[in-house]
């Protein structure tokens, strides 16, 4: 305003000159200073004013200083908080891995100790069952050795008993050659009924001894199986103590020269004969 007003009193000398009227001047003065006060108070107005404003914008200012200090400490504690955070989580992180390593070799120990017993347990019952099927094994040859022994046993047997039922059959031959020559010296020709039947029972002897004699000379298909020497006393070897292998002379294949015409004096009075007078032919011409 003191730019737009001016000075009024240098307007009225410059306008009035040196011959203008000093009422006018004093007036002049008066308007002037008029002015300065009413500029005067114009500034003391916009300073009340704008002082309000400036106070209030510095408490705003203070304040947000206040708050940006508030802010900035919550930030260092934020950021101490975070960093307290992260070494925290670091350290949770290693003693994790610290914890998961230890886990997990205790895991592959573990594991591996159970394989080992595993292992172990495997090769045991390997071992196991190797011993028991040796052991099976080995009662199964035990036990077919004595079923070979056994039946060899009674093969022998068998043999022993039909070497005694071809002596006894070579016997009873002999003795109805006896009977038949016999019948004979009492005046029956070929053809008599008791003649021919007592001959037909003496061939049938003769052929029965002959089965006998095959049998005995080609004994059992199978040869080979090894003599397990003879029958114990215990399993009945003494029932063929005195049986048709204590007589080879009565198996002997080529024993076929025993007597047919045997005197009857070397026949017992009971008609009882000896295996020695046995006869290997089956007929009579």
């Amino acid at each position: 305003m003191a730019s737009n007003n001016g000075n009024m009193s240098s307007r009225v000398v410059n306008v009035g000159g040196p011959h203008y009227d000093p009422d006018v001047r004093s007036i002049a003065d008066n308007v002037d200073t008029m002015l300065k006060e009413r500029e005067k108070l114009a500034e003391k107005r916009a300073h009340v004013h704008f002082s309000v404003t400036i106070a209030d914008l510095e408490s705003r200012l203070n304040n947000l200083k206040r708050d940006r200090q508030g802010y900035e400490y919550q930030n260092a504690w934020l950021r101490e908080e975070l960093k307290a955070w992260e070494k925290r989580a670091a350290e949770a992180e290693a003693k994790a891995k610290v914890d998961a390593d230890a886990r997990i070799a205790q895991h592959t120990y573990d594991l591996q100790s159970r394989n080992a017993q595993m292992v172990e347990t495997v090769a045991e019952t390997v071992d196991k069952l190797k011993r028991d099927a040796a052991a099976r094994v080995a009662a199964a040859e035990a036990h077919a050795d004595s079923q070979v022994r056994e039946l060899s046993r009674d093969r022998d047997r068998n043999a022993d008993m039909v070497g005694l039922a071809r002596k006894h059959v070579a016997w009873g031959q002999h003795k109805l050659r006896l009977l038949l020559e016999k019948v004979y010296s009492m005046g029956c020709h070929h053809e008599d009924p008791l003649a021919v039947f007592v001959y037909e029972i003496c061939e049938e002897f003769g052929e029965f001894r002959n089965e006998c004699d095959e049998f005995l000379d080609n004994r059992f298909p199978d040869d080979n199986v090894p003599d397990l020497g003879p029958v114990p006393e215990d399993e009945g070897g003494a029932l063929f103590s005195k049986t048709y292998r204590n007589f080879p002379e009565a198996i002997s294949p080529g024993n076929t020269g025993e007597q047919v015409n045997q005197p009857e004096a070397e026949v017992s009075p009971s008609g009882g004969g000896t295996a020695s007078h046995i006869d290997s032919s089956p007929s009579i011409k």
